[in-house]
């Protein structure tokens, strides 16, 4: 606990901010019911930050553009695997909650605690 404590004492205040709002979206959203997975979008936005960074600072050639297409597939295919791995956990959690052998509440301390 004391390193993590120590980790946010050096957090600039700017991130503070946007971890704050990142946090009241995330709270909005689930009160609504908006199915918006942030995870998802977040990605994808940096990594296309990222190629359009890069896209600036190289010359335009065949070979840029077909590495660009292999590196955003082979993004996309880590995400849907780790999309799967989430689903699969959140069905098995589901499961387990059905036939009873662990309690909603039990999970809902876990998450809190973390």
């Amino acid at each position: 606990m004391g390193e993590f404590v120590e980790i946010l004492k050096i957090v600039p205040p700017a991130i503070w901010l946007v971890l704050r709002n990142n946090n009241l979206l995330r709270s909005v959203n689930q009160d609504l019911g908006v199915p918006v997975n942030r995870f998802l979008i977040m990605a994808r936005e940096a990594v296309k930050g990222m190629n359009t960074n890069l896209d600036e600072e190289k010359a335009s050639c065949w070979s840029d553009s077909v590495s660009s297409v292999y590196h955003s597939l082979k993004f996309e295919t880590r995400l849907a695997a780790f999309l799967f791995s989430y689903w699969l956990t959140d069905l098995f959690i589901s499961f387990m909650i059905k036939i009873g052998k662990v309690k909603e509440v039990e999970l809902e301390e876990l998450i809190d605690a973390a």
